[in-house]
Parts: structure tokens; C-alpha cells; sequence
């Protein structure tokens, strides 16, 4: 065993973004774009993260409030002025600089009972700080600041982040100046310092680093002041950042963490995080970009998080802020405060622990496995233990922990109640050990493995997730008049358990996040892999996904509900419609099904051959598409399939992919070889040409004279009514959906969507994430309300 000295926690290093198979770096876009100004409010600290909200008017205003412990005088330079930009809506946040520690700390607005604010910092953009540092000499405080984009758009070269009031002594006497702007511009006020970023930040990009300088005389001891952040974005009226909707995205999480029944986090693979605030579980853009090892919660709304890199982080309420750069892979960790965190992994093979106390850190060295089991049991109290059974208990003050070697650990708890700590052993049979001598629990045949325990406060609040390793079904036990009891079967093997403050209990599942309510266990959050979208309607505020597995998920009064067409497994969603409040049309198979508010009927009957596109008009009139024998139907009624077109047009052989239309009489369809068919009441069936043979994979429009088509090798053609004008993007991905919002802008959805932005003809390509797949389908009534399905996973558009 090896121990290094304590040191001190570093809360002022900023992470650095890194890519992953998810989020890759950008190539550089052709944006071709006029400026605009948007009110967006940044409440972004120096020194960890930031965010804004607000909508959009015309370019990019970003505010953020700081507050340092520090303060100066001017340099006198004049230097170059910026443009004289309108005066953004502003919410600031407050932040703290200490000037011997060397450290930036801000924190972020919170709404009552602890519930955090979503939708402020860290949602649209980051300003991070490092080497923050003070000189008695100079007097110059300083920070290298980076700027991150967590925008849906690129932010073009030139973004300016400006004073818009302050430095204002707030502790001490003196006057603090900003020493080393890059210059004085005309904001929203004359004579405003400003530090200029002179690249284009792309999509989830940081920025080089910037050294922002202040005169600050040894008198001054706290300043406040107020930044905002001017940039220019390309598309006037497009999306200015995409949520992710948990409820399609809650496969593979790592770990789940409870400060109480309405504020718990889960976190992923990717740097993804998933935050529960009342009943509502959203997920925050990325801010850490790394492989999440584990989350524990401190109350008031925080959390301490760990990546597998080495990161450990405080989560603020608002934005996640890096404590500590362990430099040792992480696998797991553990707190109860803000100073009391321990973490544990692995160096060079070798086992490792640190922790956070009264004296700093400890760090130390153990021969043997990756120790990624932890739990804080009492005041400055913790444990770790490695699958092996090496157990270490240690004194979050000391630097000297206690150990012993058993049986191999497949789960570890703390009793915080009990004092003490206790885990499970599998060796010929599983045993739940309290304080590591008591046996509490032990099967009778090597057949039981208890994959999960949390003894909360001891007592009648033991919980255990025990699991068959014959039949691989797992079972809740908890512990009540001194013996245990099964409480309800498990959906699937829980790998984390732990209980709120209601007297429920989170399980995390391969699958997702379950909770045991006092009764039985409900979904909170849970994907089936094995029924992944394939389909996307929407109608504003009002959307609907059909699944591979015939299901359909609405989104009914802020929650998805999901139900089934034919009442059993049935052959994958092709395509589906919404109307008015409550009605839905749904092909899927070789049937469609329409959905009347209260229950789901045949609409037309099964038609005997798979259907391969399908549009409607409203909710009783349809056209199906049908698969291998090119024909067309007309569904006039429910139940009238008595004028299907076999050929329609005499065009040349080939599959339909998709339709759209403005009636029944006037609906277009497109396909293989850039086939293209317009129907109208009067000519009938037409065969349209325009252009390349490229195959046609979506068609949308607002009328018979104007129409948009795509397909292969970024094709995109418009009809205007008398004719075809080329408007292909430059790229060898396929336009795998088109859609038109209210002001006439085109949106492209293809598998290359964080590659392009802004093209000829007003298309306009949406950045939403990269590294899932491609945008298959997009739909919405505007840009404030647009939603994509993307690979397997659902987003919202808003400005």
C-alpha cells in the first residue's frame, strides 16, 4: 500500500470536452446566414458551467452574472469598439472568487423546496474557467475562460462576451477594472469592456481559451458584475436546441441517485444525465462528456458525480462544476456532503480509493482489484470494497483505512441509521452480511445472487434485489419482523437500488428506472430495445410515436401513454396521423386502424399485402402505398378498398417510400428510381420527372405548387408548380425526411445532421445530436414546436 499526501480539492479546473462514438467534433459547416439578435439569458459561472433561456429576436444575447472575491483600476488603453447591439432580457447568476485559494464558485437560481430550475444555465451555453490565479505583486486577477456552444446552431465568428454592468466592489474598498479587454463596444450601453472569441463555435464545441484580467487592489476582497455573451447564429427562424425525451432514451444508464421523491438523477454512458424534478424527468444537455462511473446525492438538490476519466464533479443545482481530477480511473463513488466524497478504481491494474475530509484529500494505493463498490454509513464513515472481497472502512479524516479480504461482493449499502455498513457475498450461495459479520440472509443452494441492497436507516428500511441464476428471474425482499419477506417479482435484474424520502425505492435496470411505490412496482422510465420507434406524427403541442412492435406512445397532458392497435403484438408501425385533439390513424402490417379518442377499430380492414407508405388527409379518408405489387389505394371511407390503381401513372416499376398531399384528390408519392406520382381530381394519375434517377425516400409541401422531394446522395428537388428546381445538398448522405414550418423554411433530416446547416433554397439541415443515427423523421407546427425521431430516440425543437 502507497499513500500520497492529502492536497486540496480543485473545484476552479474546467474539464475539457472530449469525443466520444456519441458526440464527435464537427466538420466545418458552409453557413451561409444573415445576423440575428436573441434574447437569451446565460446564468453561466466562471468555473464550471453555465446556461441560458429566453427566445430568440434577431442574433445572440447570452447573459451571465458573476461575482468574484477581488477588486482594481483602469490601464487606460483604448482599444477598439464592438457593434452597437440591442439590450438583451437579463438574469444574472451569483458567483464567488477567493483569492488565495485561487478559486471561481458560482451558483445558480433555484425555485422553492429545493426544486431546480431547468431550462437556465448549462442549457445553451458554458463558460468555463482554469488557472484561476491571483498576483499580490501586479495585483491582476485572472482566468482562462473557454466558451462552450451547446446550441442546436453554429455560433459564427465574432461572439463577443461584454460587461453589461460592473465590476462593482461588493467587499473591502477600492475599484475593480477589467485590465485586458480585447475592447470597448456599444451594447446595450457605451464604453462596455468586452473579450472577443474570434472562431465559430460549432455545436457542443469549447472554445480556445481566453485570459480575462482584472485590477484588483488588496483592499477589495468581494465584486459582482454582470456579463453577456453577443454572438451572431445562421438561421433566423430554425431550432435553437433540442431536448431529448427520456422516456424513448433510458436504456444503458449506470447509476441513479435520490435527494428526495421529486429530485433524483440518473446518469449514462456519453456524459448523459437524466434529472427528475417534481414527477417530471427530463434530460439536460451534456455539459461532462466522459463515461459516467456514478452519482450520489447530498440533499438541497446537489449531487457529486465521477466519469471513468478521472473527473470528479458537484452538480449545483444547475450546472455540473469540476471538484477534483483524481488521475486514476474511476468505477465508482460515494458522499454525504459537499466535503465528504470518496472514490475508488483502479491504477496501472492496481486497486485505488481516495477520499475528501476536514484535511483534504487522501489518496491511496491497494494491490488488487478495481474497488467499485462504496457507501458512506455515518459521520465521516466510509467503505470500499472490489469484487474480489477486498474491504477497506476508513475515516474520512485519516489517512490511514482498515481492511480485510472475504468472499467475492456483488453489493454494497451503507446503514447510515445503523452506523455501520454491509454488503453481499457469493461464494457457493449468497449471504447479506451486516457489518460484515452478522448474517442477515443465505439461500440455501448456489442458485440465489443478490445483485442489489440498500439498508437506508437500518430496520424495518432493508431492501434487497435477489436473483435466480437458473431461471435469471430476480425478486424485491425487504426485511420485516425480523425475517425476510418477497415483496414483488422484477421485471428484470436491478444493478442499483435506492430509497426516497416517500418510502419508495428507485430500481436501475438495463432497461431503465423502476419504483417501488409501497405497493408494487411502476415504470418510471423505462425502453424496450425490443421495440424501438419507427414512426412520427405530430400536430403542435401534440405528438405520437409508432413502434417496430405495433404499439403507440401519445403524448397525452405532459406524460406518454402507450396502447396497442390490435390489443397483441402486431407487425411494425409504417406510418401514422393525428387529428384534431384525440384521433389517430395508424398503418401498420397490411392494415390501418384508426384510434377515435376512446377506443382503436379496423379502418379498412386488412388488406393482405404490407403497406410501404401511407398519408391522410383527415381522419376518414387515407392513401396506402402497398409493397411488391405497385398499388395505390384511395380510401375514400373506412372499409373502401374498392379503388386501388395498380401502376398509377404507367411510370416506371418501382416502390413507393413515402407520401403527402393536401386532400384526397390532390396527394403526391415518391420512390425507387426518383419516381415521382401526382394525383389530382382532374388528370388523374401523373408521372413527374425531376431529374436524376436518385431513389426518393421523402416528399412534404404546402400546396400543389410548391412540393419538396429527397432521396440519395443529399437530393432534394422543388416543384412550383410548373416545374422542377435543383436544390441538393453537397453530401453522399440521403434526405431521409423534409418538413415546412409556418415561415416557409425547409428542414432536412438526414444521417449526417451535424455536418451541415444552411443551404441553397432555404433548406435548412438541424443540428440535434450526433453519433445515434439519422434523423428519420421530423414533424411539428413550428420551430417553437418541432419534434424528430432520430435513430431510436425522440426530441423536442424549441426556440
Amino acid at each position: 500500500m502507497s499513500t500520497t499526501a492529502p492536497g486540496a480539492p480543485e473545484p476552479t479546473t474546467g474539464p475539457t470536452a472530449q469525443p466520444s462514438e456519441r458526440r464527435q467534433p464537427w466538420k466545418s459547416p458552409a453557413v451561409i446566414g444573415l445576423p440575428k439578435l436573441t434574447e437569451l439569458t446565460l446564468l453561466s459561472p466562471i468555473g464550471g458551467g453555465g446556461g441560458i433561456g429566453g427566445s430568440t429576436v434577431f442574433g445572440l444575447l447570452l447573459a451571465v452574472g458573476l461575482l468574484f472575491g477581488i477588486g482594481a483600476c483602469s490601464d487606460g488603453i483604448v482599444r477598439p469598439s464592438a457593434p452597437t447591439r440591442p439590450a438583451p432580457a437579463i438574469q444574472t447568476v451569483s458567483c464567488r472568487a477567493d483569492v488565495r485559494a485561487g478559486t471561481i464558485a458560482c451558483a445558480g437560481p433555484e425555485t422553492t423546496s429545493g426544486s431546480v430550475t431547468l431550462g437556465g444555465q448549462g442549457t445553451r451555453v458554458l463558460l468555463r474557467s482554469s488557472n484561476v490565479a491571483y498576483d499580490n505583486v501586479t495585483h491582476i486577477f485572472s482566468a482562462d475562460v473557454t466558451l462552450q456552444n451547446l446550441l442546436a446552431q453554429t455560433l459564427l465568428g465574432g461572439t463577443d462576451v461584454f460587461f453589461e454592468s460592473g465590476p462593482t466592489v461588493t467587499g473591502g474598498t477600492g475599484v475593480v477594472t477589467v485590465a485586458n479587454p480585447t475592447g470597448l463596444g456599444a451594447f446595450d450601453a457605451t464604453n462596455q469592456p468586452f473579450f472577443q472569441y474570434p472562431d465559430s463555435i460549432r455545436f457542443d464545441q469549447v472554445s480556445p481559451s481566453l485570459n480575462w484580467q482584472w485590477n484588483v487592489p488588496g483592499t477589495v476582497t468581494t465584486f459582482a458584475f454582470t456579463v453577456l455573451v453577443s454572438a451572431d447564429v445562421a438561421d433566423q427562424g430554425g431550432v435553437l436546441f433540442w431536448s431529448e425525451i427520456p422516456q424513448f432514451h433510458s436504456a444503458g444508464l449506470t447509476d441513479i441517485a435520490v435527494n428526495s421523491s421529486t429530485d433524483a438523477m440518473a446518469v449514462g454512458p456519453f456524459g448523459e444525465v437524466l434529472h427528475k424534478v417534481g414527477n417530471r424527468w427530463t434530460e439536460p444537455p451534456v455539459q461532462y462528456f466522459g463515461e459516467w462511473a456514478g452519482i450520489a446525492a447530498i440533499g438541497g438538490g446537489k449531487y457529486i458525480g465521477a466519469t471513468t476519466s478521472g473527473n470528479v464533479v458537484i452538480f449545483d443545482g444547475q450546472v455540473w462544476k469540476l471538484v477534483r481530477n483524481a488521475g486514476f480511473t474511476i468505477a465508482g463513488v460515494t458522499a454525504y456532503a459537499a466535503d465528504r466524497i470518496a472514490i475508488g478504481g483502479d491504477s496501472g491494474g492496481s486497486g485505488h480509493v481516495s477520499w475528501l475530509g476536514d484535511n483534504g484529500w487522501f489518496s491511496i494505493g491497494i494491490g488488487g482489484g478495481s474497488f467499485s463498490f462504496l457507501a458512506s454509513y455515518a459521520t465521516d464513515q466510509g467503505v470500499a470494497a472490489d469484487s474480489a472481497g477486498s474491504v477497506y472502512r476508513f475515516n474520512f479524516n485519516s489517512p490511514t483505512p482498515s481492511g480485510n479480504s472475504g468472499s467475492p461482493i456483488t453489493a454494497l449499502y451503507g446503514a447510515v441509521g445503523k452506523n455501520d455498513y454491509g454488503y453481499n457475498i457469493f461464494s457457493g450461495g449468497s449471504g447479506i452480511l451486516d457489518g460484515g459479520t452478522i448474517e442477515i440472509y443465505g439461500s440455501a443452494t448456489a442458485d440465489t445472487t443478490i445483485d442489489a441492497i440498500d439498508f437506508g436507516s437500518g430496520g424495518p428500511n432493508w431492501w434487497a434485489a435477489a436473483r435466480s441464476i437458473t431461471t435469471d428471474s430476480s425478486m424485491l425482499m425487504s426485511w420485516t419482523g425480523g425475517v425476510w419477506s418477497n415483496r414483488a417479482a422484477l421485471p428484470a435484474q436491478v444493478t442499483r437500488m435506492i430509497q426516497d424520502s416517500a418510502g419508495g425505492l428507485y430500481l436501475l435496470s438495463a432497461d431503465g428506472i423502476r419504483r417501488w411505490n409501497g405497493s408494487s412496482i411502476v415504470d418510471e422510465l423505462v425502453t424496450s430495445t425490443a421495440d424501438y420507434p419507427t414512426a412520427l406524427a405530430a400536430v403542435g403541442s401534440r405528438a405520437a410515436v409508432g413502434t417496430v412492435q405495433g404499439n403507440v406512445r401519445q403524448y397525452v397532458s405532459g406524460s406518454w401513454v402507450t396502447s396497442d392497435p390490435d390489443g397483441a403484438a402486431a407487425d411494425s408501425v409504417i406510418g401514422l396521423q393525428l387529428f384534431g385533439t384525440d384521433s389517430i390513424l395508424v398503418a401498420e402490417g397490411e392494415s390501418v386502424k384508426r384510434f377515435d379518442g376512446t377506443s382503436w377499430s379496423d379502418f379498412g380492414g386488412a388488406i393482405g399485402v404490407p403497406i410501404s407508405a401511407f398519408w391522410a388527409p383527415n381522419s376518414g379518408q387515407a392513401v396506402v402505398a402497398l409493397l411488391g405489387p405497385d398499388i395505390v389505394y384511395r380510401q375514400t371511407a373506412p372499409g373502401d378498398l374498392s379503388n386501388g390503381t395498380a401502376d398509377p401513372g404507367g411510370g416506371p416499376p418501382g416502390q413507393f417510400r413515402a407520401e403527402w398531399g393536401t386532400s384526397i384528390n390532390d396527394f403526391w408519392l415518391v420512390g425507387d428510381g426518383g419516381r415521382v406520382v401526382w394525383y389530382d381530381s382532374t388528370a388523374g394519375y401523373v408521372v413527374e420527372s425531376p431529374g436524376p434517377t436518385q431513389d426518393l425516400d421523402a416528399v412534404t409541401g404546402t400546396s400543389s405548387t410548391n412540393v419538396w422531394v429527397g432521396g440519395t446522395n443529399g437530393y432534394i428537388a422543388h416543384w412550383n408548380g410548373s416545374g422542377w428546381t435543383d436544390c441538393s445538398l453537397p453530401t453522399s448522405e440521403t434526405i431521409t425526411s423534409l418538413w415546412i414550418s409556418a415561415d416557409g423554411t425547409v428542414y432536412a433530416g438526414t444521417f449526417a445532421a451535424d455536418t451541415l446547416q444552411n443551404f441553397p433554397c432555404n433548406v435548412r439541415v438541424p443540428t440535434i445530436t450526433t453519433g445515434v443515427g439519422a434523423i428519420r423523421a421530423l414533424r411539428g407546427s413550428s420551430a417553437n414546436q418541432l419534434w424528430a425521431l432520430v435513430g431510436n430516440d425522440l426530441f423536442e425543437g424549441q426556440r
